[in-house]
């Protein structure tokens, strides 16, 4: 029975917690806005990995 309560308790203190949470949530809509540039700068990365990548697996193939 003391379970019961305790989840009760939880609810409630995520209750609170929610409310807060609607007015961060309009904060990252600008973060969003502000990666759509970025994924471009981001693909030259990947390639960059990828040579490295090659380059082990030789040597365990064989």
């Amino acid at each position: 029975m003391a379970v019961l309560p305790v989840k009760l308790v939880l609810l409630r203190v995520k209750e609170p917690l929610r409310t807060k949470m609607p007015p961060p949530s309009p904060a990252p809509p600008p973060p969003l806005l502000l990666e759509s540039p970025l994924p471009p700068p981001n693909p030259p990365n990947p390639p960059e990995l990828k040579p490295p990548l090659p380059l082990e697996l030789p040597p365990p193939a064989p």
